[in-house]
């Protein structure tokens, strides 16, 4: 295994296992953080102790006349800065772990929280294919269409008159690609990567994808944040844990599942459109092997 994997392997596993290395941080900081402020508060009583006897000395000058009202004020002015300083020195520590122990322990929970949430839009998303896929076996059922021809991509359009009125009479099309695959985006003007030439976004696109499986065989592993990224087109919550692995349960490569728009049925798109059908693996922070 060569550094670059190296790195990239520890750089998955820091991803991976970040909110318990934050919360072993948290605790390590936070029994830190209490041993310092013990001792911190042990100085801390010396030094207010000499605070006490040097303000008692001024005070005697003062009774004594030889210094005046105001330079007792000037010196006590003095003083109190100056035990100021060394108590912020003391507990600097103290504080900075403190703060550290708090960060640590905030971070780990908005990690969670973050994947908490993409793993909520990743069902989501499964439900919602499924939902689809339930309506299109039910709709070709009911149209003598079999549930093979049906995942094939053969969808059944009930004919109409001028009017919108059915005629009794079915239509079966084929789609060029099933319309059930929750990893579906769109690449159109909206990505910051299109460009307004069909054959300059074919050739970007499969760039990309090359690009994407290079990325998988030297690391071992892909989110698909990253290649939308790449594409310029919106990060979602579910890609921060989406991704292929190159020795996991998936296909070992990365498909973008590129089909144009022009050749979908039924579809709305933008000239020069491409629909992506991403092949991922699945959630690979919780999957991913551990050695």
């Amino acid at each position: 295994m060569d550094m670059k994997k190296i790195l990239a392997t520890v750089k998955f596993f820091g991803k991976k296992y970040a909110p318990e290395i934050l919360l072993g941080t948290a605790a390590v900081a936070g029994t830190a953080c209490i041993a310092t402020s013990c001792r911190a508060t042990i100085k801390a009583k010396k030094s207010l102790e000499e605070h006490q006897e040097r303000k008692l000395l001024i005070a005697d000058k003062l009774q004594s006349e030889e210094i005046t009202s105001e330079e007792s004020k000037v010196e006590m002015r003095k003083e109190i800065v100056k035990v100021g300083l060394e108590l912020a020195k003391e507990y600097a520590i103290p504080f900075s772990l403190y703060t550290a122990t708090i960060g640590c322990v905030l971070g780990s929970y908005k990690i969670q929280k973050s994947r908490l949430q993409a793993i909520s839009a990743t069902l989501s998303a499964m439900s919602a294919a499924y939902s689809s896929l339930v309506a299109r076996l039910k709709n070709g059922a009911e149209h003598g269409l079999t549930a093979e021809e049906v995942l094939k991509g053969k969808v059944a359009f009930p004919e109409t008159d001028e009017d919108g009125n059915p005629t009794g009479e079915v239509n079966a099309m084929t789609l060029k690609h099933p319309n059930d695959n929750p990893f579906k985006f769109r690449f159109d003007r909206y990505s910051t990567a299109w460009e307004h030439h069909h054959f300059s976004n074919e050739c970007i696109l499969k760039a990309e994808e090359n690009w994407a499986n290079t990325a998988l065989e030297l690391n071992g592993y892909l989110f698909l944040n990253d290649v939308l990224d790449r594409l310029g087109i919106p990060k979602t919550k579910a890609g921060q844990i989406l991704g292929w692995r190159k020795d996991g349960n998936g296909d070992g490569f990365v498909d973008f599942g590129v089909v144009d728009c022009q050749t979908l049925v039924g579809v709305e798109y933008d000239d020069n459109a491409f629909e992506l059908n991403f092949n991922v693996d699945g959630d690979i922070l919780t999957d991913f092997p551990n050695k």
